[in-house]
């Protein structure tokens, strides 16, 4: 399911930093060039978690709902039986009463296996819900976390929680109970659905998506001088999707401070494979491209102005997803007379 401007995976599988030590490694998310990637992950505790469109439809309708369209990715990835390491989690994890207990615990198991950073949101997904059938818990999380828990028995329970880890709040104006005032809006007293109702919450959300960079596998490029260069490879690259007419090609990509005294000249030399040359703003726009048009040709682009950006990002990809070894030299010469 894509769309044209928020694009969306869903993957069935099967940093912040920290300061555990990793053990395992999550599922590899496709990356899309220049866009923000939220990574959602639900891990399926109970096989007979059986909502899961309705679950994922109400996670992205929440996140829509915030107004923030134009260069997310949204990742949704189900963890369950047929994830490698998953035999590891069900022999840590089990559904315990105690709410509480059960979140730290999750946090915890996560926080000591994995690698995480600032966009990994991490959700356990129950078919039960916590403590007793009449006055039992949904979900639970904490403003501006990382990890929280949900039951299936409300199927917009996860996007309610997600909604606080982004930073939404209640608003016990909206209630009766202060306890039982929703995020959303509501459709009933009981029924809430995945659409966030306040402008405060809207502002906040999108802080926390503008948070999440364009391009966070990026190399930064340091003037010794006027001139850089660097020998590299694609060959071990990660692949993009949305690069030029190729649907997932390997590809480098170096962060360039920029100044609007500059003119700045870019190529790449010496390179064993058919080169294709981009470069992109700070928000993901692409701002030129360049093909050698061969292998032992350069790709090249002369007297680039970057005007009021101050950061531009090089890409160094393959023609027809070809990769190799390659140089990258950028120069920069003044374009305006020093007095």
């Amino acid at each position: 399911m894509n769309k044209l401007f928020l694009s969306l995976s869903i993957v069935f599988f099967y940093l912040f930093p920290s300061s555990y030590a990793s053990n395992f490694e999550l599922p590899e998310i496709p990356r899309i060039i220049g866009m923000k990637t939220i990574k959602i992950w639900l891990w399926e505790l109970d096989s007979s978690v059986d909502d899961r469109d309705d679950i994922e439809n109400y996670i992205i309708s929440t996140i829509e709902s915030s107004g923030y369209k134009s260069d997310l990715h949204i990742a949704l990835s189900w963890l369950d039986s047929n994830y490698k390491n998953y035999q590891h989690f069900d022999d840590v994890i089990h559904k315990i009463d105690d709410s509480d207990d059960q979140l730290n615990g999750f946090s915890d198991y996560i926080q000591a296996n994995y690698k995480f950073k600032n966009n990994d949101y991490h959700i356990l997904m129950t078919e039960s819900k916590w403590g007793s059938i009449f006055v039992g818990i949904f979900g639970k999380t904490y403003i501006n976390s990382h990890f929280c828990i949900a039951s299936d028995d409300s199927e917009s329970t996860a996007a309610h929680e997600l909604g606080h880890m982004l930073g939404a709040k209640h608003n016990s104006s909206t209630s009766w109970w202060t306890w039982t005032a929703p995020i959303m809006k509501t459709q009933s007293l009981f029924v809430r659905i995945g659409e966030f109702w306040s402008n405060d919450n809207k502002s906040t959300v999108r802080k926390s998506f503008d948070s999440f960079l364009n391009f966070p596998k990026s190399k930064r490029i340091f003037f010794a001088s006027n001139s850089y260069s660097t020998v590299d490879s694609t060959n071990n690259a990660p692949k993009y999707e949305m690069l030029g007419r190729w649907n997932a090609s390997k590809a480098i990509i170096y962060k360039l401070p920029v100044n609007s005294n500059f003119k700045y000249t870019i190529e790449i030399e010496k390179a064993d494979f058919d080169t294709y040359l981009y470069i992109y703003d700070e928000k993901g726009n692409e701002i030129n491209q360049n093909d050698d048009s061969g292998v032992g040709l350069k790709s090249k682009l002369s007297s680039l102005s970057f005007n009021s950006h101050r950061e531009a990002y090089i890409v160094v990809s393959g023609f027809n997803n070809k990769h190799g070894n390659f140089t990258l030299k950028v120069e920069r010469e003044y374009s305006i007379q020093r007095k």
